[in-house]
Protein backbone atom coordinates (compact mmCIF):
# COMPACT_ATOMS: atom_id res chain seq x y z
CA UNK A 1 0.00 0.00 0.00
CA UNK A 2 1.28 3.37 -0.82
CA UNK A 3 -0.51 6.64 0.36
CA UNK A 4 -0.01 10.50 0.45
CA UNK A 5 0.75 12.14 3.82
CA UNK A 6 -2.40 13.70 4.56
CA UNK A 7 -0.65 16.61 6.20
CA UNK A 8 1.46 17.61 3.76
CA UNK A 9 0.65 21.23 1.58
CA UNK A 10 1.40 20.08 -2.04
CA UNK A 11 0.47 23.29 -3.19
CA UNK A 12 4.12 24.59 -2.67
CA UNK A 13 5.83 21.48 -4.48
CA UNK A 14 4.55 22.45 -8.43
CA UNK A 15 7.97 22.18 -8.99
CA UNK A 16 9.09 18.84 -7.58
CA UNK A 17 5.65 17.64 -8.92
CA UNK A 18 6.29 18.83 -12.61
CA UNK A 19 9.60 17.11 -12.04
CA UNK A 20 7.64 13.40 -10.88
CA UNK A 21 5.36 13.55 -13.58
CA UNK A 22 8.39 13.89 -16.24
CA UNK A 23 9.65 10.45 -14.82
CA UNK A 24 6.35 9.17 -15.11
CA UNK A 25 6.09 9.99 -18.72
CA UNK A 26 9.86 8.55 -19.26
CA UNK A 27 9.77 5.31 -17.70
CA UNK A 28 8.84 2.35 -19.83
CA UNK A 29 7.73 -1.30 -18.99
CA UNK A 30 10.07 -3.22 -16.81
CA UNK A 31 12.19 -6.29 -17.44
CA UNK A 32 11.44 -8.89 -14.87
CA UNK A 33 14.54 -10.33 -14.10
CA UNK A 34 13.97 -12.34 -11.54
CA UNK A 35 12.52 -16.22 -11.98
CA UNK A 36 11.00 -18.71 -9.28
CA UNK A 37 11.77 -21.95 -10.03
CA UNK A 38 9.43 -23.70 -8.25
CA UNK A 39 5.82 -21.93 -9.39
CA UNK A 40 7.13 -21.58 -12.83
CA UNK A 41 6.81 -18.10 -13.20
CA UNK A 42 8.97 -14.41 -13.20
CA UNK A 43 8.97 -11.14 -11.54
CA UNK A 44 10.51 -7.96 -11.19
CA UNK A 45 13.38 -7.63 -8.31
CA UNK A 46 14.38 -4.70 -6.62
CA UNK A 47 17.26 -4.26 -9.10
CA UNK A 48 14.74 -4.18 -11.77
CA UNK A 49 13.16 -0.94 -10.11
CA UNK A 50 15.86 0.57 -8.52
CA UNK A 51 17.50 0.58 -11.91
CA UNK A 52 14.96 1.81 -13.50
CA UNK A 53 14.57 5.18 -11.84
CA UNK A 54 17.34 5.61 -9.98
CA UNK A 55 19.07 7.74 -12.87
CA UNK A 56 15.92 9.80 -13.77
CA UNK A 57 15.57 10.78 -10.16
CA UNK A 58 19.18 11.98 -10.41
CA UNK A 59 18.48 13.68 -13.94
CA UNK A 60 15.87 15.68 -12.54
CA UNK A 61 17.40 16.37 -9.17
CA UNK A 62 15.29 14.09 -6.62
CA UNK A 63 16.66 12.73 -4.31
CA UNK A 64 14.46 9.91 -1.74
CA UNK A 65 14.72 9.14 1.70
CA UNK A 66 13.54 5.87 3.41
CA UNK A 67 13.18 4.98 6.84
CA UNK A 68 11.16 2.52 8.66
CA UNK A 69 8.52 3.90 10.60
CA UNK A 70 6.66 0.88 11.97
CA UNK A 71 7.28 -2.91 12.11
CA UNK A 72 6.15 -6.42 13.98
CA UNK A 73 7.09 -9.43 13.88
CA UNK A 74 4.47 -12.48 15.11
CA UNK A 75 5.31 -16.00 15.03
CA UNK A 76 3.05 -18.68 12.86
CA UNK A 77 3.11 -21.88 12.99
CA UNK A 78 3.37 -23.94 9.98
CA UNK A 79 3.94 -27.34 8.94
CA UNK A 80 6.42 -28.62 5.94
CA UNK A 81 5.16 -30.86 3.10
CA UNK A 82 5.67 -33.85 5.40
CA UNK A 83 3.09 -32.27 8.04
CA UNK A 84 6.21 -31.64 10.73
CA UNK A 85 5.82 -28.57 12.75
CA UNK A 86 7.66 -25.69 11.71
CA UNK A 87 7.95 -22.03 12.83
CA UNK A 88 8.33 -19.16 11.16
CA UNK A 89 7.68 -15.42 11.43
CA UNK A 90 5.89 -13.13 9.35
CA UNK A 91 7.26 -9.74 9.74
CA UNK A 92 5.03 -6.14 8.56
CA UNK A 93 6.55 -2.84 8.11
CA UNK A 94 5.69 0.76 7.34
CA UNK A 95 8.01 2.54 5.94
CA UNK A 96 8.31 6.57 4.96
CA UNK A 97 9.85 7.66 2.04
CA UNK A 98 10.51 11.41 1.31
CA UNK A 99 11.04 12.72 -2.37
CA UNK A 100 13.43 15.73 -2.02
CA UNK A 101 14.41 18.56 -4.74
CA UNK A 102 17.39 19.03 -4.20
CA UNK A 103 17.28 22.59 -6.20
CA UNK A 104 14.41 24.25 -4.12
CA UNK A 105 14.01 22.05 -1.08
CA UNK A 106 10.71 21.19 -1.73
CA UNK A 107 9.60 17.72 -0.07
CA UNK A 108 6.60 15.13 -0.69
CA UNK A 109 6.36 11.89 1.56
CA UNK A 110 4.56 8.36 1.37
CA UNK A 111 4.22 5.95 3.12
CA UNK A 112 4.21 1.98 1.87
CA UNK A 113 3.77 -1.41 3.58
CA UNK A 114 5.71 -4.70 3.08
CA UNK A 115 5.42 -8.29 4.83
CA UNK A 116 7.46 -11.06 4.58
CA UNK A 117 7.27 -14.72 6.03
CA UNK A 118 10.76 -16.39 6.95
CA UNK A 119 12.32 -18.62 9.17
CA UNK A 120 15.40 -16.80 9.96
CA UNK A 121 16.61 -12.89 10.20
CA UNK A 122 16.33 -12.03 6.86
CA UNK A 123 11.63 -10.92 7.01
CA UNK A 124 12.93 -7.57 7.88
CA UNK A 125 14.75 -7.04 5.16
CA UNK A 126 12.73 -9.08 2.98
CA UNK A 127 9.68 -6.28 3.63
CA UNK A 128 11.32 -3.42 3.48
CA UNK A 129 12.23 -4.38 -0.12
CA UNK A 130 8.41 -4.97 -0.66
CA UNK A 131 7.55 -2.13 1.02
CA UNK A 132 10.41 -0.07 -1.75
CA UNK A 133 9.10 -2.06 -4.82
CA UNK A 134 5.58 -1.26 -4.09
CA UNK A 135 6.69 2.50 -3.54
CA UNK A 136 8.40 2.82 -6.80
CA UNK A 137 5.80 0.54 -8.52
CA UNK A 138 2.45 2.62 -7.46
CA UNK A 139 4.10 6.09 -7.67
CA UNK A 140 5.94 6.10 -10.84
CA UNK A 141 2.86 3.57 -12.67
CA UNK A 142 5.53 1.03 -13.16
CA UNK A 143 4.26 -1.70 -15.37
CA UNK A 144 6.66 -5.02 -15.70
CA UNK A 145 6.98 -7.75 -18.27
CA UNK A 146 7.57 -8.25 -21.51
CA UNK A 147 5.89 -5.45 -23.81
CA UNK A 148 3.73 -6.59 -26.49
CA UNK A 149 3.67 -4.83 -29.57
CA UNK A 150 0.67 -5.88 -31.95
CA UNK A 151 2.02 -3.97 -34.80
CA UNK A 152 5.48 -6.19 -35.44
CA UNK A 153 3.30 -9.16 -35.94
CA UNK A 154 0.76 -9.58 -39.18
CA UNK A 155 -2.54 -11.10 -38.61
CA UNK A 156 -1.78 -13.88 -40.83
CA UNK A 157 2.12 -14.68 -38.89
CA UNK A 158 1.58 -17.04 -35.96
CA UNK A 159 3.33 -15.89 -33.08
CA UNK A 160 5.90 -17.95 -31.90
CA UNK A 161 5.11 -20.35 -28.61
CA UNK A 162 5.92 -19.46 -25.47
CA UNK A 163 9.02 -21.08 -23.89
CA UNK A 164 9.01 -21.97 -20.59
CA UNK A 165 11.79 -21.82 -18.10
CA UNK A 166 11.29 -24.86 -16.06
CA UNK A 167 13.17 -28.25 -17.99
CA UNK A 168 10.77 -30.15 -16.14
CA UNK A 169 7.71 -28.37 -16.97
CA UNK A 170 5.89 -31.16 -19.08
CA UNK A 171 7.05 -33.75 -16.17
CA UNK A 172 5.22 -31.34 -13.68
CA UNK A 173 2.15 -31.18 -15.40
CA UNK A 174 1.61 -34.90 -16.13
CA UNK A 175 2.05 -35.19 -12.29
CA UNK A 176 -0.40 -32.85 -11.45
CA UNK A 177 -2.77 -34.06 -13.91
CA UNK A 178 -2.00 -37.65 -12.10
CA UNK A 179 -2.69 -36.35 -8.53
CA UNK A 180 -5.81 -34.90 -9.62
CA UNK A 181 -7.27 -38.02 -11.08
CA UNK A 182 -6.12 -39.64 -7.78
CA UNK A 183 -7.36 -37.36 -5.58
CA UNK A 184 -3.94 -36.55 -3.79
CA UNK A 185 -3.24 -33.55 -2.04
CA UNK A 186 -1.65 -30.75 -3.56
CA UNK A 187 1.61 -30.56 -0.69
CA UNK A 188 1.84 -34.04 -2.42
CA UNK A 189 3.00 -32.58 -5.67
CA UNK A 190 6.65 -30.90 -3.85
CA UNK A 191 7.05 -34.34 -1.89
CA UNK A 192 7.43 -35.85 -4.60
CA UNK A 193 9.49 -33.63 -6.57
CA UNK A 194 12.19 -33.50 -3.48
CA UNK A 195 12.23 -37.19 -2.80
CA UNK A 196 13.31 -37.82 -6.68
CA UNK A 197 16.41 -37.26 -8.21
CA UNK A 198 16.77 -34.19 -11.17
CA UNK A 199 17.34 -37.41 -13.58
CA UNK A 200 14.35 -39.28 -12.30
CA UNK A 201 12.21 -35.74 -12.57
CA UNK A 202 13.44 -35.33 -16.23
CA UNK A 203 12.33 -38.91 -16.91
CA UNK A 204 9.46 -38.70 -16.37
CA UNK A 205 8.73 -36.49 -19.37
CA UNK A 206 8.25 -39.45 -21.27
CA UNK A 207 6.63 -41.52 -18.50
CA UNK A 208 2.78 -42.58 -19.41
CA UNK A 209 -0.06 -41.42 -16.38
CA UNK A 210 -0.79 -44.52 -15.33
CA UNK A 211 3.35 -44.60 -14.23
CA UNK A 212 3.22 -41.01 -12.76
CA UNK A 213 -0.06 -42.73 -10.78
CA UNK A 214 1.72 -45.38 -8.97
CA UNK A 215 4.45 -43.31 -8.13
CA UNK A 216 2.23 -40.49 -6.67
CA UNK A 217 0.90 -42.87 -4.57
CA UNK A 218 4.10 -44.44 -3.81
CA UNK A 219 4.74 -41.42 -2.25
CA UNK A 220 1.49 -40.80 -0.90
CA UNK A 221 1.81 -44.20 1.17
CA UNK A 222 5.47 -43.30 2.50
CA UNK A 223 4.18 -39.56 3.98
CA UNK A 224 1.27 -41.15 6.10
Amino acid sequence: MTESDPEQDIGNASLLFSKLSKIVGEIDRIPESGFNSYGDYSYATERDFVECVRGKLAVHGIFISTSVVKHDRERIKTSNTNGESKMKFLTTVTTLHTFIDWETGEKHKVTSMGESMDSGDKGLPQAITGAIKSMLMKNFLISTGDKRNSQTTSPSEPRAAKVTANPHFDAIKKIQEAMKIHDCPPSLLRTLLETMTEGKVSSLSSASTEEIIQATKLIEDMSR
